[in-house]
Order: structure tokens, then C-alpha cells, then sequence
């Protein structure tokens, strides 16, 4: 195969795997904020372990909704994953606070994964088409 027809073949294979791992991790994120906001126990527990009011399940699950959708949208993927990133961050530090760093290889996984994705968006947000490869 030349050099061409790998990089149209690239170029159309891509955008499809960035698309099936936002769809991936958006619909970790809606699993876990709807866990949140119908009031399940074992997602309210690391709120109430460190005293943070229940209020705050509710925004984090709201939260958590919001990015999984502008995540699974190309042009707001950016914005979709930085916000995923920092409510990941602020799992991880409420993990570590509750004594549970069993779970901190998932938060890691997830951060990269969002991360991964911003860059993803921040490349087909802001780069005009005809500079792109």
C-alpha cells in the first residue's frame, strides 16, 4: 500500500474510533450520574463519607450528563472532556480522602481517556479543514 492510500485510509477509520471511545466513556458517565440522581446508595456513599452535602451527587451527576453529551458531539467534544476531566480529577481526590485508592487506576483511566478526547475536539474544532492532513 502507498503512502497515500494509508494515510485516506487514516483519515477515514479515525474519526469513526474517536467517535465509538467518546460514545464509550460518555456512556460510563451517564451510568454513573444517573446512579447519582435516582439517589442509589452506593453512589451517594462517597459524598456522605466526607461530609459533602447530597446537593452536591446532584450537581456532579448533572455535570456528569452534560459532558457525556458534549462529548458524543464533535464540535463540543473539547469542552466535553475538559469538563469529564475535572469532575474525574475530583473523584480521584475523593477516593483518596474516603481511603479508596482501589479505584484510583479506574479514575486515571477515565482522565486519560477525556483527555484524550479534548485533544481529539480541540483538533476538529479549531483547525480549519483545508489545513488539516
Amino acid at each position: 500500500m502507498s503512502k497515500t492510500n494509508d494515510r485516506n485510509w487514516v483519515a477515514l477509520v479515525m474519526p469513526w474510533l474517536w467517535t465509538v471511545l467518546a460514545v464509550i466513556v460518555a456512556w460510563i458517565f451517564i451510568d454513573a450520574a444517573v446512579d447519582k440522581l435516582v439517589g442509589e446508595p452506593a453512589a451517594l456513599k462517597p459524598f456522605e463519607e466526607i461530609g459533602m452535602p447530597i446537593w452536591m451527587a446532584y450537581l456532579t451527576g448533572i455535570g456528569e450528563i452534560v459532558a457525556a453529551i458534549a462529548l458524543v458531539i464533535p464540535f463540543t467534544r473539547l469542552w466535553g472532556g475538559l469538563l469529564l476531566t475535572f469532575i474525574m480529577i475530583g473523584a480521584g481526590v475523593v477516593n483518596l480522602l474516603n481511603g479508596h485508592p482501589d479505584y484510583l487506576p479506574l479514575n486515571a483511566g477515565l482522565i486519560v481517556a477525556s483527555l484524550a478526547l479534548a485533544w481529539q475536539g480541540l483538533h476538529s474544532a479549531w483547525v480549519p479543514r483545508r489545513h488539516r492532513p
